[in-house]
């Protein structure tokens, strides 16, 4: 005879046209709405415009840094405002950024066919020992990401991203092929909390690649102007008085007051860097990273800057 619990329970199945729940083993959560709401309480603590405001300074101060160390400045002698790093911060971080949503793309595909192919094999030993191998993979991906973190990994490995890329990846892989091995199990609070710290991994590692990939492009950029300071614009320079400056730098004449006017001081063969905070970044013909000075010349109204296009 069946229960008394049993016949309500069939009683409100019949009477709702849904199948009653078992009060004692409620359903768990599914694994989107924990997502759901690690992203809410993200967005609570750390307003979206404030942390992408963030991420884009820093992406721009790195790509400055690097570009500024190439030509032995600092970050402080340019006097950069907010704006300037964040200009640069867009210019560090579209590319990643396509990267990373091609990515996204890629990975909900592969999620799509993946829980195809579980649905139809996966009680298949074959596919079982599949998704250990991706496992174990995924594990072995994470290590050697991490291990990067603190040594350069030896060649063939030495590629700049491969450590942010294998920690970001290789944890997510991990948990999302165990999940394949038992789609319908629980979420667990174990569970919750190992996909918390798999998360947390992914955006450190995207942090770690994006950082490094605006430090290359600066770097990047000052190589190529330094090796290409012919076409940047010819500077030449006057001034009331004389700024002691090595002739070996930047030739000095001296002009006839009659036809100058009160700038008595003329110093040529100059190359434009750039200009902020009220200065002249200048560079000579001669420089070189080795041997190269850079000369740093307030404006005012005691000077006059003549600029002409580039080249020889």
């Amino acid at each position: 005879m069946p229960s008394r619990d049993q016949r309500l329970r069939r009683q409100t199945s019949l009477s709702t046209g849904m199948p009653a729940r078992d009060r004692r083993s409620p359903a768990s959560p599914a694994p989107e709405a924990h997502t759901r709401q690690a992203l809410e309480l993200l967005t609570l603590v750390v307003p979206p415009t404030t942390l992408v405001t963030a991420l884009l300074f820093w992406f721009g101060f790195e790509l400055v840094d690097a570009r500024a160390s190439y030509f032995g400045l600092s970050t402080g002698t340019l006097g950069f405002t907010t704006t300037d790093y964040l200009i640069r911060g867009v210019q560090a971080g579209i590319v990643p950024l396509i990267v990373l949503l091609a990515a996204v793309l890629g990975g909900v595909a592969v999620h799509t066919e993946a829980h195809r192919l579980a649905d139809r094999c996966g009680t298949a030993k074959l596919f079982g020992w599949g998704v250990g191998s991706v496992i174990v993979g995924g594990a072995l991906a994470g290590v050697v990401g991490a291990y990067g973190a603190f040594r350069p990994l030896p060649p063939p490995l030495d590629w700049y991203l491969l450590p942010p890329i294998l920690l970001a990846t290789g944890p997510l892989v991990t948990a999302f092929a165990a999940r394949c091995l038992r789609p319908e199990a629980p979420v667990a609070r174990s569970a919750q909390i190992s996909a918390a710290a798999v998360g947390g991994l992914v955006l450190l590692g995207l942090f770690w690649a994006t950082s490094l990939y605006a430090d290359a492009l600066g770097r990047g950029s000052a190589q190529q102007l330094g090796a290409s300071l012919a076409a940047q614009p010819r500077v030449t320079v006057y001034s009331e008085r004389a700024l002691a400056i090595d002739p070996a730098v930047a030739p000095t004449e001296r002009l006839n007051s009659e036809e100058n006017g009160r700038y008595l001081y003329r110093y040529s063969r100059l190359r434009l860097l750039i200009r902020s905070a009220e200065k002249y970044f200048l560079l000579p013909d001669n420089w070189t990273p080795t041997t190269g000075t850079i000369l740093v010349i307030p404006d005012g109204s005691e000077i006059r800057i003549e600029f002409a296009p580039g080249g020889r």
